[in-house]
């Protein structure tokens, strides 16, 4: 007899542990839907950006630009031994800058973009990229 209630606590168990393990990879799912960043990379002169949607690899609403981000856009080769030099577009001062490795940059909800590209490239293409993704209304902090 009491193996037939161990066996029925032991099934309980295990079902309440699926149910939770179910609810937490939904919650995952759902923070990570509400948490993206879309990076426009320019890696050829004058061309058009690759444009690459991030969900993972960053806290939102903290992009670093490490290195699995700069691979994950592009600028970076999972080889590289030492970090490219990058330029951000800063919209607000519609200047591109150099920044360092590890940068972090502080994201909008209501606009999450950010523009890179390699030192090397050349770029004129962008105030119609900026348009589009809505920079005028100043939503790229960086510190």
């Amino acid at each position: 007899m009491t193996n037939i209630f161990i066996g029925q606590w032991e099934t309980e168990q295990r079902l309440r542990e699926e149910a939770r393990k179910a609810e937490a990879l939904c919650l995952e799912n759902s923070q990570k839907a509400k948490c993206m960043v879309l990076v426009y990379v320019w890696l050829e002169d004058n061309g058009d950006p690759s444009i690459v949607e991030l969900q993972e690899g960053f806290m939102w609403p903290h992009l670093v630009l490490n290195k699995f981000i700069l691979t994950r856009t592009g600028i970076m080769t999972s080889s590289s031994s030492a970090p490219p030099s990058i330029n951000i577009y800063h919209p607000l001062i519609s200047f591109w800058t150099i920044t360092p490795l590890n940068f972090v940059v502080d994201l909008n909800r209501d606009s999450p973009c950010v523009f890179l590209k390699p030192l090397h490239v050349h770029c004129n293409n962008i105030a119609s990229y900026l348009s589009f993704a809505g920079s005028s209304q100043g939503w790229l902090d960086v510190y």
